[in-house]
C-alpha cells in the first residue's frame, strides 16, 4: 500500500516521511548494538528474509506496471 499525496493530502504526507526517516536515522544510530544483541546469525538470516521481500515487492511493482502498459 502506498502514501499519495492526492489521497491524503501534504500534511500526511510529510509526517508519514519524516517518520520513516526518523526511525531509519534511530536504527543507523544504533546499529552497532543492534547487531551485538542480535548476534551475526540472526542479521545475516533477517538480511536474507528482508532481500526476498524486497524482490517480492520489486516484482509486484513490475508486473502491475507491465500490466497496466498491455491493457
Amino acid at each position: 500500500m502506498l502514501l499519495t499525496f492526492s489521497e491524503h493530502g501534504l500534511f500526511v504526507a510529510a509526517v508519514s516521511v519524516l517518520v520513516v526517516a526518523g526511525l531509519s536515522w534511530l536504527i543507523l544510530y544504533f546499529i552497532d548494538a543492534i547487531y551485538r544483541v542480535l548476534g551475526k546469525t540472526v542479521c545475516t538470516v533477517l538480511s536474507k528474509i528482508l532481500c526476498l521481500f524486497i524482490a517480492a515487492i520489486g516484482m509486484r511493482l513490475l508486473m502491475q506496471g507491465l500490466s497496466h502498459y498491455f491493457k
